[in-house]
């Protein structure tokens, strides 16, 4: 059928219309070719602080001030997002320390009101938080498919009961900074993090 249309296409439109036509046209089609199926990681800051003073902050959170991202801005951005694209490779909400917001659980409802579960929606944690959490939170999670990301640092925490919720709310947990045998790769490295 294409074959078909590209033939009368060439049958009925003169040479002199085509090659200008072509050249206006073959950027678009170029930019399309290799974009319009990609699908991009959005990352949204919901803090710039952090629970914890790294020396090696790739955020700077030991820096920052206190300070939270504005829940109308967010919903606002988040829809403009929606328009451009129905679906992203990934949303990933992070910080500083993301679960030091307030209104984090809101944060959660408004991404999942405007992109489906199509688009994987994880959550950056140090983790430290936790294990202070109730089960509404545990429940939000769940019912919208958040996935959890803790980087597995040199510190206490209690990570048993952190995979023992997950099991149990059926949500997605991974280790960030770990290596294949689940050593922390920061505590391989003679400088402390933490």
């Amino acid at each position: 059928m294409l074959n078909e249309l590209r033939a009368y296409y060439r049958r009925v439109v003169p040479l002199a219309v085509r090659v200008p036509l072509h050249k206006l046209t073959y950027p678009i089609h170029i930019w399309f070719k290799f974009h319009a199926k990609t699908l991009f990681d959005v990352q949204l800051h919901l803090t710039d602080h952090c629970n914890l003073q790294c020396k090696s902050c790739m955020h700077f959170s030991p820096l920052s001030p206190e300070c939270f991202l504005d829940i109308n801005a967010y919903e606002r951005d988040i829809a403009r997002l929606r328009e451009f694209t129905p679906q992203l490779n990934q949303l990933i909400l992070l910080g500083g320390e993301p679960l030091l917001h307030p209104k984090l659980l809101d944060f959660i409802t408004i991404a999942r009101k405007y992109f489906d579960f199509r688009t994987p929606i994880m959550i950056v944690t140090n983790g430290i938080l936790l294990t202070k959490q109730n089960s509404q939170f545990w429940q939000t999670f769940a019912d919208h498919k958040i996935k959890l990301q803790v980087s597995n640092y040199p510190i206490k925490n209690d990570y048993e009961y952190i995979e023992e919720m997950t099991k149990q709310y059926s949500i997605t947990l991974t280790y960030a900074n770990t290596y294949k045998n689940n050593a922390v790769a920061c505590g391989r490295n003679p400088l402390k993090m933490c």
